[in-house]
């Protein structure tokens, strides 16, 4: 399976980040699951049913 990835300009970084700065830009995150239950948000992305983004969550030592 070929995965594309779209490219990204110098243009697009700036203008998203004039956005921040700006206050209009909000990221919306629907859930979040620790790694070790990546399969079970892969389900739950699978669903259609997320109305944001869904965040894996990476700790170091146990400590989130």
């Amino acid at each position: 399976m070929l995965l594309l990835l779209p490219r990204t300009t110098k243009e697009d970084v700036l203008f998203l980040k004039e956005l921040i700065e700006a206050g209009k830009y909000r990221e919306v995150v629907d859930r979040c699951y620790p790694l070790e239950d990546v399969v079970d948000a892969t389900r739950y992305v699978e669903t259609e049913q997320k109305t944001g983004n869904v965040v894996l969550t990476v700790t170091a030592g146990g400590v989130r």
